[in-house]
């Protein structure tokens, strides 16, 4: 289970992840024409699509409902898109 603690002094503050995705040539290049479409860097067009997709996903009960029952990380229920009842 992964449990998140912050400090007081990081409420409210963006905490990146030190994270690289693993992508395949096919998708680097789909993510790479993408970006260039946007005008924008592959890791910013990257954090754009993945926010759309939960929007997207949120939208769906069914869809919502099965990534909080799959959820192993319970520590934002209060403010995540999943969430079974969204506030």
């Amino acid at each position: 289970m992964i449990s998140s603690t912050y400090d007081e002094e990081d409420v409210g503050k963006i905490i990146w992840m030190g994270y690289t995705p693993q992508l395949t040539l096919t998708r680097s290049r789909h993510l790479r024409r993408i970006a260039w479409a946007m005008k924008k860097p592959m890791t910013k067009t990257l954090a754009i699509l993945i926010d759309a997709f939960v929007r997207h996903i949120a939208k769906d009960e069914t869809r919502r409902s099965s990534v909080c029952n799959h959820c192993k990380d319970r520590s934002i229920c209060a403010s995540c898109p999943f969430e079974k009842e969204p506030n």
